[in-house]
Parts: structure tokens; sequence; C-alpha cells
């Protein structure tokens, strides 16, 4: 539960700062760049406990 709040966490933040950062406000655009970083970091996260077992 611990690493799903810590996804949705950094989702969530993630989504606000793209949001202000684009020079257009648009929510599709910080949805769509925020669900891929949270993907490609949840990849690396699996990626780096599958290799310390």
């Amino acid at each position: 539960m611990n690493i799903i709040m810590n996804y949705l966490i950094f989702f969530l933040t993630n989504f606000v700062v793209t949001y202000f950062i684009f020079p257009e406000p648009s929510f599709a655009r910080s949805l769509l760049y925020s669900v891929i970083m949270t993907i490609f970091v949840a990849i690396l996260d699996a990626r780096k406990k599958k290799t310390k077992l």
C-alpha cells in the first residue's frame, strides 16, 4: 500500500508541475506526461528490486 501511495504522490506532483511548465495549459498533455513518467519510474523500481533479490 505504501508503494502505491508513493506512486500516487509522484503522479500528482508531476501532473501539477507539468501543468504549469508547458506553454499552453492543457490537461491532456500533462496527464500523458505524468502517466508515462509514472510507468517509467515503476518499471525502474521493479527492475531495481528484482536485481536485489
